[in-house]
């Protein structure tokens, strides 16, 4: 997605090294699960799910090598992490329901 512009541009190993350190503070909130209570759990995974989005706008310009360009380095973050927001938003929905 990022390769599509003109104004950013990444290879393929500092893509997937990005999507690899965005993705650990989701995946260390599962920890606070062992924590049997319903608001800490929800606050965990917020504020991990803030934090990974942020590790990904300010690690895309630094990985593109550019740091000027915020209107890009904005919209390519919303791009990338708008699909896994939702899709997290579904899954809390489906489990509280049942």
């Amino acid at each position: 997605m990022v390769n599509g512009t003109r104004e950013l541009s990444i290879d393929y190993q500092d893509a997937y090294l990005l999507a690899a350190l965005a993705l650990l503070p989701l995946w260390s909130s599962a920890s606070v699960l062992l924590i049997p209570r319903l608001l800490l759990n929800a606050l965990a995974v917020l504020v991990a799910l803030s934090i990974s989005i942020s590790l990904a706008y300010h690690g895309l310009p630094a990985l593109c090598q550019r740091q000027a360009e915020a209107v890009e380095t904005m919209a390519a973050t919303y791009t990338i992490m708008a699909p896994g927001v939702r899709a997290w938003g579904i899954s809390m929905a489906i489990a509280w329901a049942y």
